[in-house]
């Protein structure tokens, strides 16, 4: 009987990635001292990860889109609040 291999393929690692970046920023964006400093990079890196991770599903490097997808959403989300508090806020 042979034992699975419980390792993510080497190619899927954007996509966690992207979801653990993106749940972290959306996680930082509500802490006013971090949003700006913390939050808005790791969303950024969050959107751009995801969308490599999305770019490698559509080319069957990958098996899965969801945590991809889910990175994008939550990274997007994360930097609208930072700018929606850096505009409430004046800077």
């Amino acid at each position: 009987m042979r034992r699975e291999q419980t390792l993510q393929p080497r190619g899927d690692r954007a996509s966690t990635w992207a979801l653990a970046l993106g749940i972290a920023s959306f996680a930082g964006a509500f802490v006013p001292a971090i949003g700006e400093f913390i939050a808005a990079p790791a969303a950024l890196a969050a959107i751009v990860l995801g969308l490599i991770g999305l770019r490698r599903y559509e080319t069957y490097r990958v098996s899965r889109a969801a945590p991809a997808a889910a990175g994008v959403i939550m990274g997007t989300i994360a930097l609208l609040v930072v700018a929606f508090v850096l505009l409430a806020t004046g800077f």
